[in-house]
């Protein structure tokens, strides 16, 4: 009896110290606030950005300390909060550094899509597709809006696009220019055929064609090896 006794006893016992240690653990109430802050923050100084994935993973711990708090696991959602406080300070630092590196990328890339534009401009390339010339100056403009707003990465990446553009247009052009050369060629040479060789007299004396490859000039007879020599040099 005595024994049975004190097995209830030592089963009230354990209830009670049971139910004491569940009253005293609250809902962790402020590390839930502080871990959203701390997210907010690291997100403000570019870690979606720069350091994606810890960021996701930050926001995936964060929704599972709210359901922590929903099924009221308080302990486990303590624990993950606290976490993502101290992951967010190191993310921010780590940033920092990313965001620098970014930054020198965007410049560079900045400045050579600056000066494939300048190239189209100079060498004449935008006369035959002035509205692709246009698109691209526009995008160009954006990117200067994004580097002010110190989105690196948006800039590196619209940098590369004007560069490839540029270089598609150019190509196009040089096609282009080529086409047109060789139909200036060809009408010239169908001119020439219409025309016929030619013969000219001059104060009564006999003159005859001299044909070279794609240039014809007239040589007078008694005339000095000088002076069809300058009739060559200026036809």
């Amino acid at each position: 009896m005595d024994l049975k006794i004190k097995k209830t006893n030592l089963f009230l016992s354990i209830l009670i110290i049971f139910f004491t240690l569940c009253s005293c653990i609250k809902p962790p109430l402020k590390e839930i606030t502080n871990a959203q802050r701390a997210l907010t923050s690291a997100q403000s100084s570019g870690a979606d950005l720069y350091a994606g994935e810890d960021f996701e993973e930050m926001k995936s711990k964060l929704a599972q300390a709210r359901k922590g708090m929903v099924e009221k696991n308080y302990e486990q959602s303590k624990i993950l909060a606290l976490e993502i406080i101290l992951e967010a300070d190191q993310v921010k630092s780590r940033v920092a550094k990313l965001k620098e590196e970014a930054r020198k990328k965007a410049e560079k890339k900045l400045f050579i899509a600056h000066k494939a534009l300048c190239d189209l401009e100079d060498k004449g390339k935008i006369r035959y597709n002035i509205d692709e010339y246009r698109a691209i100056l526009q995008i160009f403009r954006e990117v200067q809006k994004d580097y002010q707003k110190e989105l690196y990465s948006i800039v590196e990446k619209k940098a590369n696009e004007i560069i490839e553009r540029c270089s598609i247009l150019e190509k196009e052009t040089q096609k282009m220019e080529l086409k047109l050369k060789e139909e200036k060629a060809g009408l010239r040479k169908k001119n020439l055929k219409k025309s016929g060789p030619k013969v000219e007299k001059k104060h009564g004396l006999k003159t005859k064609e001299v044909k070279p490859t794609d240039i014809s000039f007239v040589v007078e007879t008694g005339d000095s090896l000088w002076m069809i020599c300058q009739r060559g040099k200026y036809l």
